[in-house]
């Protein structure tokens, strides 16, 4: 019996059923932890074999090496953050590009607004497609 191979590196393949199993149950964080901790315990090489192996990037698998690196020097035991990604992130409102937009499309719902002007229906039933030669003859796009 070959010993060696008891012991042996676990292979890409070996990584990636791991990932595959644990994949639906780690939200971006865990994910990176989980990455992090199999490229440190391949040592030289282990960050470009798990991101071949589970194809994710290795600057997400660096991402994570570094966040165990910050955890680590943190004394007793820690909450987990409240937030996965930092504040500001995502797409802007497009009112904050051009204020005039909602009173623009205000203007184009107006007219055809059905029931209690009171209300808070604002002409949803309005097929959105149908507003674009409507925008286009106004300027909106």
């Amino acid at each position: 019996m070959c010993y060696d191979r008891l012991y042996a590196e676990p292979t890409s393949e070996a990584i990636a059923a791991k990932f595959i199993i644990l994949r639906p149950l780690l939200d971006e964080r865990a994910r990176r932890a989980w990455a992090a901790v199999e490229a440190r315990a391949l040592g030289r090489g282990g960050m470009s074999r798990v991101a071949e192996a589970t194809g994710l990037s290795r600057v997400t698998i660096r991402a994570g090496l570094q966040e165990l690196a910050r955890a680590g020097t943190a004394s007793g035991p820690q909450a987990p953050p409240e937030r996965l990604r930092r504040r500001g992130g995502g797409r802007q409102p497009l009112s904050l590009h051009d204020p005039h937009l909602l009173h623009a499309l205000e203007t184009l719902v107006d007219p055809v607004t059905r029931g209690d002007p009171m209300s808070s229906y604002d002409g949803h039933a309005k097929v959105p497609p149908t507003w674009r030669p409507l925008c286009g003859r106004k300027g909106i796009w």
